[in-house]
């Protein structure tokens, strides 16, 4: 059994990511003291850092 990702599993990964980082920092904007596009922005990245991550770690191995 190959432990490589496959991209179909990137895809999904990497839009799951992006919806629910998109979402959170649109909604947690005014906490954080910021315009609601920069919350989205800020979402997305927080949202695929932990992807982009879990990605490096399954190629390295």
């Amino acid at each position: 059994m190959s432990s490589a990702i496959s991209g179909k599993q990137l895809v999904v990964a990497f839009l799951l990511a992006d919806v629910v980082g998109l979402t959170a920092g649109y909604l947690l904007h005014s906490p954080l003291g910021t315009d609601p596009i920069m919350g989205a922005v800020y979402g997305l990245i927080a949202a695929n850092v932990p992807v982009s991550l879990w990605m490096v770690m399954q190629n390295s191995q």
